[in-house]
């Protein structure tokens, strides 16, 4: 099955995945799988993270840490950071760049002074959905 742009394509047989970046990485053969209403499903999720490398001078770096992995760490949370603050990244993405599970990325966000990704309009949605969900109950 291949997407109508041609840039990632998935074989269940084969169990391959072809991104437009790369080779074809292999990846565990998949079962297709009905929903209750006889729908074909197929869930798979590759996960692989991509290596950035960044060149500051000496005397920008030593702001972030005295050795390479915490430079490294305080980058990768600055860009998490402004990523979440700016909408660029969702809070799951924010904590999956940092190893983080929701509640402890919840934390991390608020000592860092992070405020909350939620609008009016978010829990106007939400509200609305929770009506729905009362009136059928």
């Amino acid at each position: 099955m291949g997407d109508p742009s041609g840039q990632w394509w998935f074989d269940p047989s084969g169990g391959f995945l072809r991104p437009p970046f790369s080779n074809p990485i292999q990846i565990p053969p998949v079962e297709m799988n009905k929903d209750k209403r006889g729908n074909q499903r197929l869930a798979c999720y590759v996960e692989s993270n991509m290596q950035v490398t960044v060149e500051l001078p000496d005397q920008v770096a030593r702001q972030w840490g005295e050795t390479p992995d915490a430079v490294g760490r305080h980058v990768l949370e600055d860009v998490a950071i402004e990523g979440y603050r700016t909408g660029r990244l969702s809070h799951r993405q924010a904590g999956q760049m940092l190893g983080l599970d929701y509640w402890q990325t919840e934390t991390f966000l608020k000592e860092k002074g992070v405020p909350l990704n939620y609008t009016a309009a978010d829990l106007e949605a939400d509200n609305a959905t929770l009506a729905g969900i009362l009136a059928h109950s």
